[in-house]
C-alpha cells in the first residue's frame, strides 16, 4: 500500500499525524484533523515516505497542498495510482 503520511501542528505545539495521501485522496485521520483544508489552519505540513521525510513547509508559503502531495508521492513512487493500468 503506497502511502504520504501527513504530519501538521503549530510553532511551539509541535506536530500530529493528521492523516495519509494515497495518490489520490487525503485521508484525515478523525479526531485529529477534518479536511484537506483544515491542514491550512496549521503552521506547517511535513509529509513522510517509507524512508523518512520527504519535504516540511510552511502552510503561508504553500497555496495548493494536494499539489505538493501529489507531487511528493510521484517523487517516492515513481508514478500517480491514475497513471496505473
Amino acid at each position: 500500500m503506497q502511502r504520504i503520511f501527513v504530519f501538521a501542528g503549530n510553532y511551539g505545539d509541535g506536530k500530529e499525524y493528521r492523516g495519509y495521501f494515497d495518490g489520490e485522496n487525503f485521508c484525515p485521520k478523525l479526531g485529529f484533523c477534518k479536511s484537506l483544508e483544515h491542514l491550512t489552519e496549521f503552521d506547517f505540513v511535513e509529509l513522510y515516505g517509507m524512508d523518512g521525510l520527504l519535504c516540511a513547509t510552511p502552510t503561508s508559503l504553500c497555496s495548493d497542498i494536494a499539489g505538493l502531495m501529489r507531487s511528493q508521492f510521484q517523487k517516492e513512487f515513481g508514478e500517480s495510482k491514475r497513471g496505473r493500468r
